[in-house]
């Protein structure tokens, strides 16, 4: 695949990982899978995009989003997936970009119930030192390392970039509340005006 679409089928799985281990439905085995994608995906997803002959990068990367796919099959996703299926459907961004963008606001918005799951995120991420974090600090953390890994891959970090208009913000976020996936969501997200403020601050 070409570097662009590398990258964000590669995102799309780190969102599979990442909402698989804070969804209601967490598990110890689907916690062991999602985990180890994590750990896989950071390593070698810049790799497998800056160097697209690097078998070993991409093989890799085939391992993670299978077994990101295993661990997602028996939780299910939450916001992200809820908000990337409406801007994917009202815009035509591609899934894995919209992820992308979205995934560290929701991050921010669940911190504060499930910053004990983004402590281990962090940690999976390679973030130094994230036993040492409070929970919502460990949440910032969490999404600055999902951040800076999009950005190392030279993905789109807004809405905006992507052709979503400030104006339909607001039915995006209808449109989200009647997306299944939110209802995994590991933090209470089925209200319009908390799932607009996220929209409003990824755009």
């Amino acid at each position: 695949m070409p570097a662009g679409l590398t990258a964000a089928t590669g995102m799309d799985a780190l969102t599979h990982a990442i909402e698989a281990y804070t969804s209601i439905n967490k598990n110890p085995v689907a916690d062991g899978l999602a985990l180890q994608a994590m750990r896989l995906i950071a390593r070698h997803l810049p790799r497998a995009v800056a160097e697209p002959g690097d078998k070993v990068a991409r093989g890799q990367m085939l391992i993670a989003a299978n077994i990101a796919g295993l661990a997602f099959n028996s939780t299910g996703v939450g916001l992200v997936h809820a908000m990337a299926h409406v801007v994917g459907a009202r815009h035509g961004v591609h899934h894995g970009t919209a992820n992308s963008i979205c995934l560290p606001h929701v991050i921010r918005f669940n911190a504060d119930e499930l910053g004990g799951c983004y402590r281990d995120v962090a940690e999976a991420l390679g973030v130094d030192a994230a036993r040492d974090l409070g929970d919502e600090m460990a949440g910032e953390a969490a999404a600055q390392a999902v951040a800076q890994l999009s950005a190392r891959i030279k993905l789109p970090g807004r809405l905006r970039d992507v052709g979503v208009p400030e104006g339909d913000l607001e039915a995006c976020a209808e449109g989200s509340l009647s997306d299944g996936a939110i209802v995994y969501n590991g933090k209470f997200a089925a209200d319009k005006e908390l799932v607009l403020g996220v929209y409003k601050n990824a755009f």
